[in-house]
């Protein structure tokens, strides 16, 4: 699998990438207080139509469209393969 963190790092350092990294932050900070769901974790969503959801329940990373929190159409046992997953599919992976 590929090194998704350091090809993060390497795309956040290129401002020609267009990817754009915010600071770390810790699980606390991840819980979005407009996500009505305390299961849930959202460590990202994409321009209001995809959903990046960690839910604790079953312990897996779940892409969902906006709107429909029950009806994932990507699951992940890895925030990893969901890394790898989004950048496949805006493109900045082959």
């Amino acid at each position: 699998m590929a090194d998704t963190v350091g090809t993060l790092r390497r795309l956040g350092a290129d401002p020609t990438s267009g990817v754009d990294l915010d600071e770390p932050a810790d699980e606390d900070a991840l819980e979005k207080l407009d996500v009505p769901r305390p299961e849930i974790i959202v460590p990202g969503d994409q321009r209001n139509t995809v959903q990046n959801d960690f839910v604790r329940r079953d312990r897996r990373f779940h892409r969902i469209n906006m709107g429909f929190p029950d009806e994932p159409f990507e699951s992940f046992d890895t925030f990893e393969e969901l890394l790898l997953a989004v950048m496949r599919n805006q493109q900045v992976l082959a």
